[in-house]
């Protein structure tokens, strides 16, 4: 996968460059012929795909491993997020989230796919001073949120955690 990066601000295009390159499969281009653009306005840092399609947004001052989980995603349809406006994106839908839902949501995402424990979650959402009922709770309004027409986005796992889903799995497709 070929990712172009036009940005001014030499250690934004350092943290993305070192972010990307080290994915297996990824190289940064500056030609014309790339996969995904990343580009800086100075406010937010856009993704977008070669139609123009945008697949992402990055705050300047996004977290490591964001950039990464949003070229992993970028092909697969379903799920995005605008951490710009702190929503979820399903199917080009953005959901609007409440704070605590949206820490969640892209906690969960950063994972890319991959479980989180409930006491990560409560440590990093909380800081220690949730409960598993608490996150119960947020879990249930995400899954109200996201999961329509029949469609699986949060997986559960009894001592494993909680994951995004981003194919397309339908609730019947598991019990979980």
């Amino acid at each position: 996968m070929k990712i172009k990066i036009e940005t001014k601000d030499r250690y934004l295009f350092g943290k993305l460059f070192f972010e990307l390159t080290d994915m297996p499969g990824v190289s940064v281009t500056d030609g014309g012929d790339y996969d995904i653009l990343f580009s800086d306005d100075g406010g937010e840092i856009s993704a977008t795909l070669p139609g123009g399609e945008t697949c992402g947004v990055l705050p300047r001052d996004y977290a490591l491993g964001a950039a990464a989980a949003l070229v992993t995603r970028a092909h697969t349809p379903g799920l995005s997020i605008d951490a710009a406006g702190k929503c979820a994106v399903l199917s080009g839908e953005r959901i609007k989230l409440t704070d605590i839902e949206y820490k969640i949501y892209s906690l969960l995402f950063s994972a890319g796919g991959g479980y989180v424990s409930g006491e990560e979650i409560i440590n990093s959402v909380w800081g220690g001073d949730g409960s598993r009922g608490r996150l119960n709770v947020y879990i249930h309004y995400l899954r109200e949120k996201l999961e329509r027409g029949g469609r699986r986005v949060i997986s559960s796992s009894r001592g494993g955690g909680y994951a995004l889903i981003f194919g397309e799995e339908t609730k019947n497709d598991k019990t979980h």
